[in-house]
């Protein structure tokens, strides 16, 4: 069961919604969970710009071998294992790294 049973619908303009999502995207969090930091007063700091592109040619290069194991019928079914194998230790190696910038954001603001 979902812990969160309130929704609340905010409607932005042109302008609001790209500037949402230009700092989102310099982060490693959803819309949702950006905002759901800034509600409860944390700041959110960006993610370095190099780190995001890594991040994202190892997902790539993820996602190519799985495809090339999928698609490729000309590789033996070994060759497909180690393949999808080498895809989920690429998975697993971005978790890791993902885990160390997640908690990117700074000490909750105190307000008295």
């Amino acid at each position: 069961m979902r812990t969160r049973t309130h929704e609340i619908k905010v409607r932005l303009n042109d302008k609001e919604f790209d500037h949402l999502n230009q700092m989102v995207a310099k982060t490693l969090y959803n819309r949702e969970t950006f905002l759901r930091l800034l509600i409860n007063g944390y700041t959110v700091q960006e993610v370095p710009r190099d780190y995001i592109m890594f991040r994202m040619d190892m997902v790539n290069v993820s996602a190519e071998l799985r495809q090339t194991a999928k698609f490729n019928d000309s590789l033996s079914e070994a060759e497909k294992a180690r393949l999808l194998d080498v895809a989920d230790r690429v998975a697993s190696v971005i978790a890791v790294m993902s885990s160390i910038y997640k908690p990117y954001f700074k000490e909750r603001n105190q307000t008295k």
